[in-house]
């Protein structure tokens, strides 16, 4: 890579030091340490954990170490699953929207390009927003109305006529739909504590887009927060990677 950036023109000596190479998870432990540094816990001996979800990547968990000098080593084997939170979603909303539509309709749908519209249209919306506490929560109307030339069953065609082309998704269901990837993430965490249970944590860091969820951050402070003391969701926990790298960039 250094060599096809040197031919490129981009840098005027192929070892030059204005080029540096930095994985996506050292970015993001990077990012990470600047803001144990604000929590005052970046002391040499220092361990934390970044669980890092990204919609369209897989599940990722790593566990750092401070050393010194602000080094950083990494103590454990990554954890992680294959499958981002947009699958676990996908499938679970899928599976609901069956229900209602029927099997030749999704597939249908599927095969017009229409069903992933409706998945994105859905967590656009919810992903965020969702809290996991009834108090707070609004029914969701999911807007089906560009997909009504693919209805073909005469009683779904009237009864969502009827509704205005609108799926109403309640409380239960929303919940059932975002439980699965929310246990895969607690899953995870358990499984690297348990798996560690002679060191102490001093943090837990939440980056990436599905670590915005209120209803990811109120879990895993739930069930972790005796612990690990300190639960910490970093300012843009989106761009995670690009601020990292640019830390470690700079002199």
């Amino acid at each position: 890579m250094r060599i096809c950036t040197f031919n490129a023109g981009l840098i005027k000596e192929e070892c030059s030091t204005n080029l540096q190479f930095i994985t996506e998870s050292e970015a993001v432990a990077v990012y990470c340490m600047e803001n144990l540094k604000k929590q005052n816990l970046a002391q040499a001996g220092t361990n934390f954990m970044v669980l890092g979800c990204r919609s369209d990547r897989f599940i990722d968990l790593t566990t750092r170490k401070v050393l010194n000098n602000d080094q950083l080593g990494e103590t454990t084997e990554r954890y992680g699953s294959t499958r981002g939170e947009h699958a676990y979603i996908e499938t679970e909303l899928i599976e609901y929207l069956r229900g209602i539509l029927g099997d030749v309709h999704m597939d249908l749908l599927r095969d017009n390009g229409q069903m992933q519209y409706l998945i994105q249209q859905f967590c656009n919306y919810c992903k965020i927003s969702f809290t996991g506490d009834e108090k707070d929560f609004v029914i969701y109307d999911l807007k089906i109305e560009h997909i009504e030339r693919y209805i073909k069953d005469d009683n779904i065609r009237k009864k969502f006529e009827d509704l205005d082309w609108i799926i109403e998704i309640y409380f239960l269901t929303m919940k059932s739909i975002f439980e699965p990837v929310i246990r895969r993430n607690l899953s995870l965490i358990k499984t690297l504590l348990d798996n560690n249970v002679h060191e102490t944590f001093s943090a837990i860091f939440l980056v990436g887009d599905f670590c915005e969820s209120k209803y990811l951050q109120k879990r895993i402070k739930q069930e972790f927060s005796h612990r690990v003391f300190n639960i910490l969701v970093p300012f843009q926990p989106t761009v995670a990677i690009s601020r990292g790298a640019v830390i470690y960039g700079l002199p």
